[in-house]
């Protein structure tokens, strides 16, 4: 005859009392040392937020910037600094983060985009504003926005 009382874990076992360690999704940049005890550098535990980091550094990566892959990125940067009609530039850099988008992070689902050029002239910065709204159908998130501020010099 088999007796169940001595199989499996008593309550007060040490291995209940265990604290569980979540496993980092990646990685915070830019890259930051870690006060505590969870490793050398700051990590993300969601993967949304380290979806949303990613999605930041590609779209402000210009290509041939990330070495191993010359083209990854948007070209965002290079492109204001070739700013010569506002809707032609809407135009190139939907297209651009668009193609990035697919090829590197197919994940993502763009939903719209909206641009605004700051013309200031009491400033000597000007600059654009890019708000891209996005989903992320495997996690269920959907109008994530990502802001982007490109200035010109």
């Amino acid at each position: 005859m088999v007796s169940f009382k001595s199989s499996g874990i008593k309550s007060d076992s040490n291995l209940l009392k265990r604290k569980i360690k979540k496993k980092p999704a990646g990685i915070v940049t830019p890259i930051t040392f870690n006060d505590n005890d969870d490793g050398i550098i700051k990590t993300r535990f969601s993967a949304s937020d380290q979806i949303k980091d990613n999605f930041r550094n590609l779209v402000l990566t210009n290509k041939g910037e990330r070495l191993g892959r010359y083209d990854y990125g948007c070209d965002l940067r290079k492109m204001v600094t070739e700013l010569n009609s506002f809707e032609e530039f809407e135009q190139e850099i939907m297209k651009n983060i668009l193609n990035s988008t697919k090829r590197y992070m197919p994940m993502i689902d763009l939903d719209s985009f909206n641009s605004e050029y700051n013309d200031d002239t009491t400033s000597e910065l000007k600059n654009i504003k890019i708000t891209i709204i996005y989903n992320i159908p495997l996690l269920g998130l959907s109008n994530e926005k990502l802001d982007v501020t490109l200035y010109m010099v």
